[in-house]
Parts: C-alpha cells; sequence; structure tokens
C-alpha cells in the first residue's frame, strides 16, 4: 500500500545496476524493454519501494536518460462488506434479534426437509448458496453448519 513508481530509459537497451538500501541491502534494478504486438517499447522498471524510488531519482542520469513515466497512488479505502460467508448471511436477515440459527440442515435437501416440517412449502432454488441467501432473507433463519 503505497505508491508505485514506473521508471522508463530513452531507449529500447537493457541496463541494470546496483543500489544499495539504508540497510545494507543490494538491491538490483533491471530496465527491460517492454514488446507489445511485435513492437518494443522503451525499457522499463517498476517498484513500489520509497527508498529505491528516491535512490535511483537522485542519479545523475535521472532526467536525462531514466525519467519517471508514472506514479500509481494506491488508494485504499474502508469498506463496510461483512467479509465471512456467514457475517453476508447475517447482513441479511430481516430481524437480526429474532433470527433462527438452524444447526442441523448441512445440504439443500436438509434445507428443503427443515423448510417443510417449519414453513410447510420448500425452496425453489436449487443451489446451495441461493437457498442459504433465501433462508436469511425470506425466512429469517441462518444454517449453521451449512456456511
Amino acid at each position: 500500500m503505497g505508491t508505485l513508481r514506473i521508471f522508463e530509459l530513452h531507449t529500447t537497451q537493457k541496463l541494470s545496476f546496483a543500489e544499495k538500501m539504508n540497510n545494507g541491502e543490494i538491491v538490483t534494478v533491471r530496465f527491460t524493454p517492454v514488446v507489445m504486438f511485435g513492437r518494443v517499447e522503451p525499457s522499463i522498471f517498476a517498484t513500489n519501494n520509497e527508498e529505491l524510488a528516491q535512490k535511483i531519482m537522485q542519479r545523475s542520469d535521472f532526467g536525462s536518460y531514466i525519467h519517471l513515466k508514472e506514479e500509481i497512488v494506491e488508494v485504499v479505502k474502508a469498506t463496510d462488506e461483512p467479509k465471512s460467508e456467514l457475517d453476508k448471511l447475517k447482513a441479511m436477515l430481516t430481524d437480526p434479534d429474532n433470527a433462527v440459527y438452524e444447526d442441523t440442515v448441512t445440504s439443500v435437501q436438509a434445507a428443503n426437509h427443515w423448510l417443510q416440517m417449519t414453513q410447510k412449502t420448500v425452496f425453489v432454488a436449487k443451489n446451495p448458496t441461493a437457498v442459504k441467501m433465501e433462508a436469511a432473507k425470506k425466512y429469517n433463519t441462518i444454517f449453521t453448519n451449512w456456511v
């Protein structure tokens, strides 16, 4: 989660050099040409390492031979989407306080049997996910062992 920087050479040749990082690690930078549809584009190198990007921009050939082609800033947005299937089903309940949590149902056939015994009807859907969603939305029920 940072900024992806794409550097480009003013040529289609390959270029490699090493940069020593502050922690002592030596990182090899390799510019390689991009081949698209039989055409050779200028060589590029991409990194999201901030320190390495700064070292490349401090080089004497930056601006003349190497330049920054593009910066892509990753935006992390908070989502309110439930993460697990159980959370998604809980979000679909019509009355969460009075929901039925049934632990004996583990298949479409068992769900139809349970529904026939409790509601005197059957599920139209045969897809397990659709059956679970219908149970949550229409009958305020979650099959806890089938999640």
